[in-house]
């Protein structure tokens, strides 16, 4: 209890935790919705869906290998700043695809 409430009280730490509370709970309702549309709005079968978490995946590994370097160019702070950026367009292409073939 005593490092929880180091870390909340801390004023980066604490509002870097919260944000991330919130990214994870967001992520987390944005990715069960995505399923849903996936697999019964547009009609992909599961091997395509599954096809499509293993690309995510794999960026993700991509993403946190290349994280350490990017922190030692920009920096910590900036690096984290930029990643909850970009995060989002991805949500924003996923919105804008198309439900055709290709859009997948």
């Amino acid at each position: 209890m005593e490092g929880l409430r180091w870390t909340y009280r801390h004023p980066t730490l604490g509002p870097l935790a919260v944000s991330t509370h919130v990214w994870f709970l967001a992520n987390g309702a944005a990715f069960t919705a995505l399923a849903i549309v996936a697999l019964r709005e547009m009609g992909l079968s599961a091997v395509v869906f599954g096809l499509l978490v293993a690309t995510g995946g794999v960026s993700r590994l991509l993403g946190a290998t290349l994280a350490p370097s990017m922190g030692g160019r920009l920096g910590t702070g900036p690096t984290i700043l930029a990643t909850r950026a970009v995060h989002p367009a991805a949500w924003v292409l996923v919105a804008l695809a198309p439900e055709v073939p290709a859009g997948v």
